[in-house]
């Protein structure tokens, strides 16, 4: 197991993708980026004011004692 005689290397690496698929996937992946940063805000936001309450109650319990 060699390499054969007569085979030729090359020095560059072949395009992956085709040149207009490229700034289609980048769009794409920026605009789900986007949405999965809007849907971790709105979550983040839920848990804060329940939490807040709860730890609001939580002191208030903690006050009375």
């Amino acid at each position: 197991m060699g390499i054969q005689h007569g085979t030729m290397i090359k020095r560059e690496i072949p395009r992956q993708m085709a040149k207009d698929s490229n700034s289609n996937r980048l769009f794409d992946s920026g605009s789900t980026a986007s949405s999965a940063i809007s849907t971790m805000m709105y979550g983040n936001l839920a848990i804060n004011i329940v939490m807040s309450a709860s730890l609001q109650m939580l002191w208030g319990m903690v006050n009375v004692m």
